[in-house]
């Protein structure tokens, strides 16, 4: 269905909203401004300012792209609607991808020549217009403000702000919004771009929505650490992980709600996510000691008891390397992976050069890869991020054989996984059968 407004001042429906549409304002000279974008992102539609404080929903001002939903009011520029109904029907064979940065570099051909190479941040216009972020020549045949690329939900959308629309790879059939796939070419008539960002480590996000209400009280027992090991009472804390509020907005990493123990370890996680969020990395962090996880979990059974201990060691650091570092050997023993691999991030975080805590993350991921289980495209994610790992440590201790040799190893993995992918060059429309 479209997004169907109705025009605050005269009480008159206005027609329906069937594809991306700009909303503009009249300027003191008699010219015309675009404030924001109004764009299908299945389920629904999302505005997406333009000209910051221009644009407001439901008496707020818009910062940044907001899904609307019936009954919303909205004010663009210096016109009001209300939102009678929000709807956007999902696009058949949309291709996976994973998570993306808010950064991009987008490289413009024309006439197969490359014209520009600019960067994204969050959002960019692409016409001709000197207001858009990324200008292109008349001689293109774009429009002033011919599309709009954004990222929403960590993925890059391309939305065409004209009729003519947009060509995919593998498509002759004009698309008017979709989302994209890193080094994937579309075309805007003869021109095409191609986009390259950072792809996301889903373990990277958030465990909760929001860190409970202080009361006052030790931190812990609002995670349950300390009180009496009841089920109810540790699941009722954490029953599953949600969106948390921050920049992190979702994540993979879940407890089967009836495993007390899987719940608790979720619930250490997600307490130590919120001291992280109070409280930066050490400035000077020192290495690990020790030696990188084994290749395989030893399969050992947890103890919540265990979990008390870490629980209580780390409160007067939760940025401990050597305790964060037990902890996620303890949690990589008893096989929980994604939760090991998540303390494994932040340690990585606080220092990207400890080859303990990089090749240790280069064992996770490559363990993780080799799930037949799991989707290909999981599996290759998985793959690369290990063989990324694997380099990082290898650089820092160059003269370390056995990291070579795992470099080696996990790149011809991830040869492997390509092939069986059809292979990892980008996707352009020379390469049509």
């Amino acid at each position: 269905m479209p997004l169907t407004l109705t025009d605050s001042q005269s009480g008159k429906p206005v027609k329906p909203l069937h594809r991306p549409t700009p909303a503009y304002e009249r300027t003191e000279d008699g010219g015309k401004a675009l404030v924001a974008v109004l764009a299908p992102v299945p389920p629904t539609w999302v505005l997406f300012p333009i000209t910051l404080d221009s644009s407001l929903r439901n008496g707020e001002p818009i910062a940044a792209a907001a899904p609307l939903a019936d009954g919303d009011t909205l004010a663009l520029g210096q016109k009001s609607f209300a939102v009678a109904a929000s709807t956007a029907e999902a696009v058949a064979d949309t291709p996976d991808a994973a998570p993306a940065s808010t950064t991009c570099t987008v490289t413009v051909r024309f006439r197969n020549a490359e014209i520009a190479r600019s960067t994204a941040i969050k959002s960019a216009l692409i016409g001709t217009d000197p207001s858009c972020g990324i200008v292109l020549a008349a001689d293109t045949g774009l429009a002033g403000h011919h599309a709009f690329l954004a990222v929403y939900e960590h993925r890059w959308h391309l939305f065409a702000l004209t009729e003519a629309g947009f060509t995919r790879f593998g498509s002759d059939t004009p698309a008017l919004a979709a989302p994209l796939v890193r080094g994937e070419s579309v075309w805007l008539g003869d021109v095409e771009l191609t986009l390259d960002y950072e792809e996301l480590d889903p373990l990277d996000f958030g465990y909760q929505d929001e860190a409970p209400a202080d009361s006052g009280s030790d931190p812990l027992d609002a995670y349950g650490f300390g009180e009496e090991d009841t089920e109810q009472s540790s699941a009722a804390q954490h029953p599953t992980p949600a969106p948390h509020k921050s920049q992190w907005t979702t994540t993979s990493v879940h407890a089967a709600r009836d495993n007390q123990f899987q719940v608790r370890a979720l619930a250490l996680c997600a307490w130590l996510q919120d001291e992280h969020v109070k409280a930066k990395p050490l400035s000077r962090p020192t290495p690990v000691r020790g030696r990188a996880l084994d290749a395989r979990p030893t399969g050992t059974d947890g103890d919540v008891d265990d979990l008390e201990r870490f629980a209580t060691r780390l409160k007067p650091n939760t940025w401990d390397p050597n305790a964060l570092f037990d902890v996620a050997a303890y949690l990589w023993a008893v096989d929980l992976a994604d939760n090991a691999r998540w303390v494994l991030k932040e340690l990585y975080r606080q220092n990207p050069n400890d080859p303990v805590v990089a090749e240790s993350l280069a064992v996770v991921a490559r363990s993780q890869a080799a799930d037949a289980g799991r989707s290909n495209d999981a599996r290759l994610a998985d793959i690369k991020r290990a063989f990324k790992y694997a380099s990082v440590a290898a650089k820092l201790r160059p003269q370390d054989i056995h990291l070579l040799e795992l470099v080696r190893a996990i790149g011809s993995e991830q040869t492997l996984l390509e092939m069986a992918q059809g292979g990892p060059s980008p996707r352009r429309r020379d390469d049509r059968p």
